[in-house]
């Protein structure tokens, strides 16, 4: 048998180097269902027919995990149909669905089309025959692993049986050999939307970019949360998998529980008109309990002790919708926040390695990486002393797919229903205008300082303000800062202490006189770096910090950061900007090909407005409006280079 002591751990942060992760697209499961009529948001989900929705599983595809465990209860969403026509429709048309699928030519996305991928001096020839997809490439399972351990691995070609991900990017999983139920990694990401392009795995995500090769196994990693009722099945004979799912993706039955016995009764016309039986109601649970329905996935959770580690390889998680979370998984919590005791955050915690932590953690124990929401709302007041769960905000069945906020809850609805009095007097409290960005409650109090996809995503801790968070202890970039992206951390602190009485903070430079953005950008590490070139294409910010200042460093940043992920994000940003739309760069291009095409966005910006004057010296500008390029260099001389890995 495979060594397995920690490895689920490990799976964990293998999981944050190599996998595509769409990462349950940050859109938490809430809900009504047709027998409690209780829904989050007005009127109901549009209305669909059978014809309208695929009623029929999908066959099992060799290679592919087997799918279906009737004897464990699972039935499989297409059992839902019948009676629960809406709330299947609104689930079929979301992410949550579509986060595994069976490779069909529905469901791939990318073009399989003959080309060859290169990564890392590997190549990976895909192609179609017909509705089958493979790749020609180095045998998988050979090919994977730290390189000491690897045998020398054969040229050969597997047919791709699985994708993940439907919205912002997919993965491809290939089968193994022999009759064993083992899924590899294609070591490639296809962004959709408008790049429609294949990605090195290592650069669509923020990894060191001397972190080498990986490889990795769906089946003792992804399939966590990326499947239903799933069961790794692992022989500890012959260390080989035969992996079973009841569903792929997020079904219903995550959500609601096997719904066998439910199904049995409801079948039998006799309780046509009886209360809903055998079956979990998220909405109906206790705040603990019900927050527990998304933290099942949405956490950094593992076993308690060694048999559960080793019975997850062979039998999967044993939690079920409304049973108990925390009794059968321990959670990880920093140790900054493990030693202080809270309300309603679990007894056991899953201690996390000292050098891993900030793959997933600020230091002060906040989440900066994004699917672990679960774990910020532990940390909030708002649950631990209020009544706030997953769903006090978001809900499946009721929602825009792309972020599954309940439509009543896109502005400050979820925040002034408890504090009436801060509504009522909102100018006082925020000291900015009623209508504008700085009185919005999500954005000082759940600012994106977490990071996943190529993007910034909100904190789910709610937190207020300050400068301390920013200092280099915890270096958390601040809600003010991320919108005034032309003010210093000096500005901030003074602002703190004279409307909210905060302790007075002694800014060190350069932050003292130096605009906090800038210096995140091109100073940073590589997560604050990529959270602060996403700010700087974000309209709010541009809107508050004016966007006159912004194409050079934003260029700089684009040409010559030493991370994919951040010459990406950089990218998308300026070209977001006016006068930039179709600025031509490639951010997988040879240095030299970059370094041109900064040239070009510089030669671009000289023709544009310089910023106001009183801005100038805080961005890097010289007191007639020009740029200076010496103090640029000095930042990125300056610049934080020790390795991040972020565990999204």
């Amino acid at each position: 048998m495979r060594t397995r002591g920690r490895a689920l751990l490990l799976g964990v942060v293998l999981l944050a180097l190599v996998a595509a992760g769409l990462w349950w697209e940050r859109s938490q499961f809430a809900g009504r269902t047709a027998q409690s009529g209780r829904t989050n948001s007005p009127g109901p989900s549009p209305r669909v027919t059978t014809a309208q929705v695929e009623r029929a599983p999908v066959e099992t595809v060799a290679g592919a995990p087997h799918l279906g465990r009737p004897t464990d209860g699972f039935v499989g969403s297409a059992a839902c149909l019948t009676c629960h026509v809406d709330e299947y429709g609104s689930w079929h048309r979301s992410y949550h669905r579509t986060m595994t699928q069976v490779a069909t030519p529905e469901s791939v996305r990318a073009p399989f089309d003959g080309r060859v991928l290169e990564n890392r001096g590997r190549t990976f020839r895909v192609r179609r025959d017909g509705d089958a997809f493979f790749v020609r490439m180095l045998d998988p399972a050979a090919d994977h692993g730290p390189a000491a351990s690897r045998r020398i691995a054969p040229l050969v070609e597997r047919r791709v049986v699985m994708v993940t991900g439907s919205h912002h990017m997919q993965v491809y999983w290939v089968e193994s050999e022999g009759p064993e139920r083992e899924q590899f990694i294609l070591p490639f990401v296809f962004l959709l939307g408008e790049e429609q392009r294949w990605v090195p795995r290592e650069d669509a995500f923020v990894v060191p970019p001397d972190a080498g090769f990986m490889h990795a196994m769906w089946n003792d990693n992804c399939i966590r949360c990326h499947a239903t009722g799933a069961q790794p099945a692992l022989d500890p004979a012959t260390g080989r998998y035969d992996t079973r799912v009841a569903e792929l993706g997020i079904a219903c039955e995550a959500c609601h529980g096997p719904a066998g016995e439910h199904v049995r009764f409801h079948s039998d016309p006799a309780n046509e008109d009886a209360p809903a039986h055998a079956i979990t109601h998220p909405l109906q649970l206790p705040v603990v309990a019900q927050a527990q329905v998304c933290g099942q996935c949405h956490a950094i959770t593992g076993p308690p002790d060694k048999a559960a580690d080793e019975s997850w390889f062979v039998q999967g998680y044993t939690y079920r919708a409304g049973g108990d979370l925390w009794a059968t998984r321990g959670i990880s919590r920093h140790p900054a926040k493990a030693a202080q005791a809270a309300p309603r955050t679990p007894a056991k915690n899953f201690d996390m390695p000292t050098e891993q932590l900030d793959i997933f953690f600020w230091p002060d124990g906040m989440m900066r990486v994004s699917g672990r929401e679960y774990n910020g709302l532990l940390e909030s007041a708002c649950y631990q002393r209020g009544d706030m769960t997953c769903l006090s905000c978001h809900s499946l069945h009721d929602s825009d797919p792309n972020d599954q906020l309940a439509e009543n809850r896109r502005g400050d609805g979820a925040c002034v229903d408890c504090h009436e009095e801060i509504a009522s007097a909102l100018t006082a409290h925020t000291h900015h205008a009623p209508s504008s960005t700085g009185s919005r409650c999500m954005n000082c109090h759940m600012p994106h300082t977490s990071y996943g996809l190529y993007s910034a995503i909100r904190s789910h801790q709610i937190s207020s303000p300050s400068a301390t968070e920013s200092l280099a202890a915890i270096g958390r970039p601040n809600a003010c800062n991320l919108c005034h992206l032309d003010q210093t951390m000096a500005w901030t602190a003074e602002h703190l202490t004279r409307w909210y009485d905060q302790a007075p903070v002694d800014v060190a430079a350069p932050y003292d006189r130096l605009s906090a953005g800038l210096l995140w950008l091109l100073r940073g590490d590589a997560g604050q770096r990529a959270l602060a070139a996403w700010h700087f294409g974000w309209s709010e910010a541009g809107a508050a910090s004016g966007r006159a200042w912004l194409a050079p460093p934003l260029s700089i940043a684009a040409a010559s950061d030493p991370y994919g992920a951040v010459r990406y994000i950089a990218a998308r940003s300026l070209r977001r900007l006016p006068g930039f739309e179709t600025w031509s760069f490639d951010f997988l291009a040879p240095q030299a090909e970059r370094t041109a095409s900064g040239k070009a966005a510089y030669d671009l910006w000289q023709a544009l407005p310089r910023p106001p004057a009183e801005v100038r010296r805080r961005v890097g500008y010289r007191a007639d409006g020009s740029l200076s390029l010496e103090l640029m260099m000095q930042l990125q001389k300056e610049r934080d280079n020790k390795p991040v890995f972020l565990g999204e």
